[in-house]
């Protein structure tokens, strides 16, 4: 395990690290050095001139999503090197980061290692396919094409996710179950995601319709 510090301002939103900074690193590096503690190696976060350009830009035009997923990107890419699972490397697209994910279910892994493993899936989930959604959205000067925007990130959003939840679950019942006894899922499942599916149609023909009339 790592242990992460904050190397610069939140509050003030500014790369100015905090007071005694290096000697806390230093002490504790000494404490993994010299007795053994639970983590292994201690990382600076330090936010690039860019990075901290987005956190002030999400601040005063974004919500919550838009912050959080600002500071998510900022951590992972400063710490990247850290932030890994059995020295595998971080996954850098949404695909490759479902598909670790998926890998995992079959076996019995720590808890751990799948919440590391999940964080990725909706870090990378939302930054590929929902940021740019909602970015149009923004930028949309018709209130209904930019409500329909809304809805469709936050219905693709829930999709994906629970399709691959829903995916790991079928996997987990095979497992148990074997190919010959039953295991399919419950088929209110499989009629939830069918109707987030077609939610899904519709908003994109709608907002089609939309942008053409």
């Amino acid at each position: 395990m790592t242990l992460t510090l904050v190397g610069w301002s939140v509050a003030a939103l500014a790369p100015t690290e905090p007071q005694a900074l290096q000697t806390v690193q230093d002490h504790l590096r000494n404490l993994v050095s010299y007795m053994g503690s639970g983590f292994g190696d201690v990382r600076v976060w330090k936010p690039t001139t860019g990075d901290l350009n987005r956190f002030a830009f999400c601040v005063a035009n974004g919500d919550a999503l838009d912050i959080t997923a600002a500071l998510t990107d900022s951590l992972y890419q400063s710490c990247r090197q850290s932030i890994c699972l059995d020295g595998t490397r971080v996954p850098e697209t949404y695909a490759e980061a479902a598909n670790n994910w998926m890998k995992m279910q079959p076996d019995p892994l720590d808890a751990q290692r799948k919440k590391i493993a999940w964080d990725h899936v909706e870090r990378l989930q939302y930054s590929e396919l929902i940021a740019p959604l909602l970015v149009w959205a923004r930028e949309t000067v018709d209130p209904a094409q930019r409500n329909l925007a809304v809805t469709l990130a936050n219905v693709s959003r829930t999709y994906h996710l629970q399709s691959l939840l829903l995916a790991a679950d079928l996997v987990k019942k095979a497992r148990e179950k074997g190919a010959n006894n039953s295991w399919a899922l419950p088929k209110e499942e499989y009629q939830q995601q069918l109707a987030l599916g077609d939610r899904l149609v519709a908003l994109t023909r709608q907002i089609q319709q939309s942008s053409a009339s």
